[in-house]
């Protein structure tokens, strides 16, 4: 599967570093959705299929904590979600125990996080491949 099939949620309520992530991971070839809310996060989410979502904690109408924990309880399809904040009073265990690849302070490095990104979609792709193996 080449990235040019993967999708990305980016999910922030800065229409800057949207735009920055959005450059960035077109650059290395993801097709990218943005939400400037985790309401319409959500939305998008069940519309379509997403691989990865990258959602800032704190944004009106839907915290990504709250994002998190709809992905968590969903039924079927489960993108993998990155968490980032800029605030150093959550826990990175809290945020991993509800279910997130990662935790990553802002501002994030773009090599890191494309890093996490390509680390979940490997996972995944070796999850599928397994489960293939086994019926097959």
């Amino acid at each position: 599967m080449s990235n040019s099939t993967l999708k990305v949620l980016i999910v922030d309520d800065e229409p800057e570093l949207l735009e920055l992530l959005e450059t960035h991971l077109e650059l290395h070839g993801y097709l990218v959705k943005k939400a400037s809310n985790g309401l319409t996060a959500w939305q998008i989410i069940q519309a379509e299929p997403i691989d990865v979502v990258v959602t800032d904690v704190y944004m009106p109408c839907r915290t990504g904590l709250e994002l998190l924990d709809d992905v968590r309880h969903r039924p079927c399809h489960k993108p993998r979600m990155i968490v980032t904040s800029g605030s150093y009073h959550l826990s990175e265990s809290l945020i991993l125990a509800k279910g997130a690849e990662a935790f990553l302070p802002k501002p994030t490095n773009l090599r890191t996080l494309l890093s996490h990104i390509e680390d979940s979609i490997r996972f995944d792709l070796t999850v599928q491949h397994q489960v293939l193996q086994s019926i097959g």
